[in-house]
């Protein structure tokens, strides 16, 4: 079946740019939370912290996030990543069905016996059936590509959004030692020390944000 052969790839497609959609997400000029200059490039950004630095003549606490570690290991990536997922496999579910009822159709169009045995106004309107359910094939493809790249901006919005507010707190929480000055993302360095990365503290800020909507969320009772 065309239409669906060509839904298959392009929901392969979607799928494997969604995951590097996701991890580079951070890139957004949403992500003011990541840094205090109001710069977007990572080169533009390095040399802002480097003048900063030789301008105060101090030694800049300087933190690393690593996107993909926040998203693989949050709650809420987590749970965004599923609920695409589900969604995904219930698009195709009905992809599915539509193909199977094509399949049926196509099979008693090509059984020559069979058509001899209808009048012909039964084959006129098995014909016209099939193209009905392939205009709706192609019609439910369009809209679940749609609903998909909807759906994936969203998330990528999310998941910035609340990186972003975790990497503040991070940056401005001195419990664990000084406050960090500035916090850069993993693809603005070209290299850095595994001891720069605050990732893991990101997530455990994303967790407690994460956890704070779920009970203001959660039904009274």
């Amino acid at each position: 079946m065309k239409f669906l052969n060509r839904w298959s790839f392009r929901l392969a497609t979607l799928i494997a740019c969604t995951s590097n959609v996701l991890l580079f997400a951070q890139q957004s000029n949403n992500m003011a939370g990541f840094q205090n200059y109001p710069t977007s490039s990572p080169s533009q950004q390095n040399q802002a912290a480097v003048a900063q630095m030789n301008a105060g003549n101090q030694t800049l606490r300087i933190g690393i996030v690593n996107t993909k570690k926040c998203l693989e290991n949050s709650k809420l990536g987590k749970q965004e990543q599923a609920n695409f997922e589900k969604m995904k496999n219930q698009m195709e579910t009905v992809l599915q069905e539509k193909e199977k009822l094509l399949e049926d159709i196509e099979s008693k169009l090509n059984d020559d016996d069979y058509m001899d045995s209808i009048s012909e106004e039964a084959a006129s309107e098995l014909k016209r059936k099939k193209r009905n359910i392939r205009n709706e094939g192609m019609q439910l493809q369009n809209q679940a590509m749609q609903a998909l790249q909807q759906s994936n901006i969203k998330i990528i919005q999310k998941l910035t959004d609340v990186i972003a507010k975790a990497s503040a707190q991070v940056a401005q929480d001195s419990s664990s030692g000084q406050p960090i000055d500035v916090l850069f993302t993993d693809e603005a360095c070209t290299f850095y020390s595994p001891r720069l990365d605050v990732s893991d503290r990101v997530v455990e800020k994303m967790n407690a944000i994460f956890d704070a909507e779920q009970k203001d969320n959660a039904p009274s009772r």
